[in-house]
């Protein structure tokens, strides 16, 4: 309404001015993702097997490193997920198999 003249207002397109809709009475929620697991023996079993992978040929630390590897990505299987626990399964094994070949080609040689 007008104060001067007691008409209502007028909107600038012509029509009867409208007043805006009024806040809602409830609070938005936050949209919140989910959390991601993660399986922290996995992963520690997984970068051990591949640090064990290249450092192999070094006689004690290749073999400490493997052996923690090869446990920890055993008990990583156990929880989910388990992706990083089977590669490093895999790794483990394929160093194993890796280091005994090694190891027998190089007995062969000096016997």
């Amino acid at each position: 309404m007008n104060s001067y003249n007691n008409q209502p207002q007028q909107s600038y397109y012509g029509g009867p001015y409208q007043q805006p809709y009024p806040p809602q009475s409830y609070p938005q929620q936050p949209y919140m993702r989910p959390a991601r697991r993660t399986n922290s023996v996995a992963t520690v079993g997984f970068v051990f097997s591949l640090i064990a992978l290249f450092l192999g040929w070094i006689p004690v630390v290749g073999l400490i490193l493997w052996f923690v590897g090869l446990i920890c990505s055993f008990v990583g299987i156990f929880s989910a997920p388990r992706g990083l626990a089977v590669a490093g399964l895999i790794i483990s094994i394929a160093t194993m198999i890796l280091g005994l070949l090694t190891s027998m080609a190089l007995l062969a040689l000096y016997i």
